[in-house]
């Protein structure tokens, strides 16, 4: 995960120049201090398995001018602490 997150970062920083150099006005800061690149990306999913019996799920933010993973989320329904509460 330290690896992919890295990636991830360093692939946000390299969409940030690309957009500075192309049209500045789509970067904006926010009242913390965050720079926020206003850019189009598309989401896209897989399940573990096909049909409706899947229980996790993996979701990715794409940039669209870059074709690098930006973000990423894994959904399960599995809780650990249920599973171990209940024994």
């Amino acid at each position: 995960m330290t690896v992919a997150e890295r990636l991830m970062r360093d692939g946000a920083k390299r969409l940030t120049i690309l957009i500075q150099e192309g049209d500045p006005s789509e970067i904006q800061t926010n009242e913390k201090g965050n720079v926020i690149a206003c850019v189009p990306v598309t989401v896209d999913g897989i399940w573990q398995k096909r049909g409706h019996s899947s229980r996790n799920k993996v979701v990715f933010v794409i940039s669209v001018h870059t074709g690098e993973i930006l973000d990423y989320v894994v959904n399960s329904l599995n809780c650990p602490e249920c599973t171990a509460h209940e024994k």
